[in-house]
């Protein structure tokens, strides 16, 4: 009768623990924002969590140890799927700002054939009030005031783009 369990050396297991604890240490350099947006296990979760205020070399150490134990019960690659993910949601959303503030600058350096662009590209928008918010905006430019037309003109692009 044969054995079916596969044997593994200690070293493997170590290898594998390092691993772990590799990644860990990778979860626990992750900002709080991206911690909370991964859906963790709460044990892990409150240890990555509790790792942000951990000033003590050793104590990090022991607690990098800890947070190693606990990620033996978590599938690694789904781990790492997860913050791929995360890191993707966030270039999406940094592209996204990108383009919000290039079209405000356009309308308000443009004209009124840069509104008619966006417009254009985006049907669903309210061209009155686009229209009026950019007028407002280029007079808060040219006198220097505040950015109140300006902040709601790139939120109405934003509300825009995001729609599509």
């Amino acid at each position: 009768m044969e054995n079916d369990t596969e044997y593994i050396s200690k070293t493997q297991k170590k290898k594998a623990a390092e691993k772990l604890q590799k990644l860990g240490e990778e979860l626990m350099a992750l900002p709080v924002h991206r911690l909370k947006r991964m859906d963790l296990p709460g044990e892990l979760e409150k240890a990555l969590l509790d790792s942000k205020t951990i000033t003590a070399n050793v104590a990090a150490r022991r607690h990098r140890q800890y947070i190693g134990v606990l990620m033996r019960d978590v599938d690694p690659d789904e781990i790492r799927a997860t913050m791929a993910m995360t890191a993707d949601d966030l270039n999406t959303g940094s592209r996204i700002d990108a383009e919000i503030k290039s079209w405000a600058e356009r309308m308000t350096d443009g004209g009124p054939d840069t509104v008619e662009a966006f417009i254009s590209d985006y049907p669903e928008t309210d061209r009155q009030r686009l229209r009026q918010l950019v007028r407002n905006a280029v007079k808060e430019k040219k006198s220097g005031t505040s950015k109140k037309s300006a902040t709601a003109l790139k939120q109405m692009i934003g509300d825009s783009l995001k729609s599509n």
